[in-house]
């Protein structure tokens, strides 16, 4: 039987790695943040990060939620209009810039410390040890997907083929992957506020008048009037306006980066897989996609996922999926010894 194996977070706490949520919020906490006069603002945004939930899934939605208002009201700041310098009424977009470097900087580093702490302890606890069940995955006929940027497979089973990582790969430096989805509406409300975006609305607000057949000549003129005016009076300070602009393009940032196209392509190359098993991976709805693709592509006769307990099955969770009525559910434990 071929099948192809999707290994997510579980797998890896199934053999005590840190590697939750909590344990990359708790390499956050451990990062300084350099610029005292921003310290109060950087601890608003880290706090974005430390509302974590038990599955990865459940922590990349909450990114989403980051409040850019909130920070913005903590570090966004008028020019000094009366300096004969640009610099010095620059230094308002930059001192906003380099808070925007620090926190993405400061995530990645928390995410690469995690992943580093998981590789020590790997090896320190397994490594002088053959895992018992080290020959689980058969080269010749098993296909591996991991969700996961350590070395657990390549480190602890005899398998011989390569592990598609893919949210990266820590031990090859790849770029780790980590982030929301979908937008939150008060994101798309912030981003209102930028000089391009109300620029965007006054213009099609304009058009639609100037379309509207409905109307007059002196009704259009006068409405296209009413618009402009209102638009102008709410038009943001231009340097006020990039500060808001270096935020948004933080915020955007945080958006996941999916490989769609690479999983794609590997999947092509497998020939016919009989089943896929999940493997410690929670289905949640941010990677729902990938799955999507791998039973569109592969068409496989079974999909089995491990729980923690088979007594605790939310078979809701799962009925959006179009393959959910080939899933069958069993534990980590029952899959290593009963393949």
């Amino acid at each position: 039987m071929n099948r192809l194996y999707i290994i997510g977070n579980g797998f890896d706490r199934y053999f005590n790695l840190p590697t939750t949520p909590q344990d990359f919020v708790k390499q956050l906490g451990k990062i300084p943040f350099m610029p005292i006069e921003l310290y109060d603002s950087f601890e608003t945004a880290k706090d974005a990060y430390m509302n974590y939930g038990v599955e990865w899934s459940d922590f990349e939605k909450e990114i989403a939620e980051i409040s850019l208002q909130t920070i913005a009201d903590d570090i966004v700041s008028g020019p000094d209009y009366l300096s004969d310098h640009e610099y010095d009424r620059e230094n308002v977009i930059l001192r906003v810039r380099s808070f925007a470097d620090e926190l993405a900087y400061a995530k990645q580093l928390a995410l690469s410390k995690m992943i580093e702490s998981a590789e020590t302890y790997l090896i320190e606890k397994y490594g002088n040890t053959p895992y018992k069940f080290a020959s689980f995955f058969d080269s010749a006929n098993d296909s591996i997907v991991s969700f996961n940027y350590t070395s657990t497979i390549e480190t602890l089973f005899d398998y011989s083929r390569e592990v598609l990582h893919i949210h990266g790969y820590y031990k090859q430096n790849d770029e780790l992957i980590l982030g929301y989805d979908v937008p939150s509406t008060s994101f798309e409300r912030f981003k209102k506020r930028l000089n391009s975006e109300m620029e965007n609305n006054r213009m099609s607000e304009i058009v639609s008048i100037k379309n509207d057949a409905h109307l007059s000549s002196e009704q259009k003129e006068s409405q296209i009037e009413a618009i402009s005016s209102f638009y102008d009076q709410c038009w943001n300070d231009p340097y006020i306006d990039k500060e808001y602009q270096e935020l948004v393009l933080f915020y955007e940032a945080n958006r996941k980066k999916y490989q769609y196209e690479k999983l794609e392509t590997f999947l092509r190359q497998l020939g016919t897989i009989d089943e896929v098993d999940v493997m410690g991976h929670s289905l949640g709805e941010v990677d729902k996609q990938y799955f999507e693709i791998i039973e569109e592509v592969l068409h496989p006769k079974r999909w089995r996922k491990t729980v923690r307990d088979m007594n605790k099955i939310d078979y809701n969770l799962f009925s959006s999926y179009s393959f959910n009525s080939k899933m069958s559910f069993e534990t980590l434990d029952y899959m290593f010894e009963n393949k």
